[in-house]
């Protein structure tokens, strides 16, 4: 019987030549051609980590993209059945504060304030004025990630995207954990 692992490295001896197996033939050829394969896979991960730089950099299959001309799409006034909001870029990130609300007063004439806010100090402000969407950046063309976005009538903040949908739609979607799970809203560019 020959030691573990011989079989691979050794030939079995015959009239004091060293005859191989077919099985021992093969093994040698699959490590002949490890190093073709090393070779391969070191094309393949050196071409992602290009496509992954070339996609940092900001850079698109036109040239040269900024971060202001990618963000620049849906910056503007935007409406929906609720009310108005002006989306603008701070620090390269989009954020929006409400501007208009349909029933900008409580039923008592009063202006409307973050009442459901779990922060106490912040159920006073009114919710005109307020910045409730931060920190969008860019994701694709036209498509916008990792932002977040406070709803006054519940108190509660969900992570959101952005999307649009031709030069004056844009698709809002807040979410818990899974953006397959949650609830999308579409916004109609200008006044309402």
């Amino acid at each position: 019987m020959l030691p573990l692992g011989c079989n691979l490295f050794c030939g079995v001896m015959i009239n004091g030549f060293k005859k191989q197996s077919p099985q021992i033939r093969l093994q040698r050829s699959i490590l002949a051609g490890l190093p073709r394969l090393y070779g391969m896979i070191r094309l393949y991960v050196g071409l992602l980590f290009a496509a992954f730089a070339w996609g940092f950099a900001g850079l698109t299959v036109n040239g040269y993209a900024s971060e202001s001309t990618r963000t620049n799409g849906a910056t503007g006034r935007w409406h929906n059945r609720d009310g108005a909001f002006d989306i603008y870029v701070e620090a390269g990130k989009l954020n929006a504060k409400i501007v208009a609300l349909r029933e900008p007063l409580t039923p008592d004439g009063r202006v409307k304030t973050d009442i459901h806010n779990p922060d106490a100090s912040k159920r006073s402000r009114p919710i005109i004025g307020m910045v409730f969407m931060t920190g969008f950046t860019p994701a694709s063309p036209g498509k916008w990630d990792h932002g977040t976005i406070y709803d006054p009538q519940s108190g509660k903040t969900y992570s959101c995207t952005m999307e649009l949908e031709g030069a004056d739609t844009l698709k809002v979607h807040g979410y818990i954990l899974l953006s397959v799970i949650g609830r999308t809203e579409i916004w109609t560019r200008g006044d309402p």
